[in-house]
């Protein structure tokens, strides 16, 4: 039987402290063999291309209000 093993995907080392909620990117560098900053920098260039080019009703919320595509707007 395998044990558990902590495992932050690099987090950590690229200088990020706290909750995140940023589990995908932590996957993708463990999955990968990638460094986590780079696996957060292309995501985010990803995400706000979609933000700012989306005709989807869930990017239009986004658009022209934030800089960072991952924090959700609250009313």
């Amino acid at each position: 039987m395998i044990g558990f093993q902590f495992n932050d995907g690099g987090r950590a080392a690229s200088g990020y402290q706290g909750r995140a909620g940023d589990c995908v990117v932590r996957a993708i560098a463990i999955g990968g063999g990638l460094l986590y900053e780079r696996v957060y920098q292309d995501l985010l260039e990803l995400a706000v291309m979609h933000r700012d080019k989306s005709w989807s009703r869930l990017a239009k919320p986004y658009q022209s209000r934030k800089k960072d595509p991952f924090t959700p707007i609250t009313r």
